[in-house]
């Protein structure tokens, strides 16, 4: 794990563990991902942040079309982003 996204095990398995609770999701372009689990959809996401890697690597080594990884990806660059960024902020502000 700590290769693929520079996060070790458990630290993966809390931002999984945060995703869930955001679930289901409001994918790009109305679509709705069923063929991978939030834990493949984490790891591809972080594969792409960590290594920069092609749209075509990234979908054939989780063997899915680009446009797939693609809403993937979007979704969860803002999910992130709101989690992260504007809830970080909102919560800075508060205090």
């Amino acid at each position: 794990m700590l290769l693929y996204t520079s996060f070790p095990a458990d630290v993966f398995l809390i931002l999984v563990a945060m995703l869930q609770r955001m679930s289901p999701f409001n994918y790009y372009s109305g679509w709705t991902v069923t063929c991978f689990s939030i834990e493949n959809q984490l790891l591809i996401t972080l594969m792409k942040l960590r290594f920069n890697c092609k749209d075509l690597d990234l979908a054939v080594r989780f063997k899915s079309s680009r446009a797939t990884k693609n809403h993937i990806l979007l979704t969860l660059f803002c999910v992130f982003h709101e989690i992260l960024h504007e809830g970080v902020l909102s919560i800075t502000v508060i205090q």
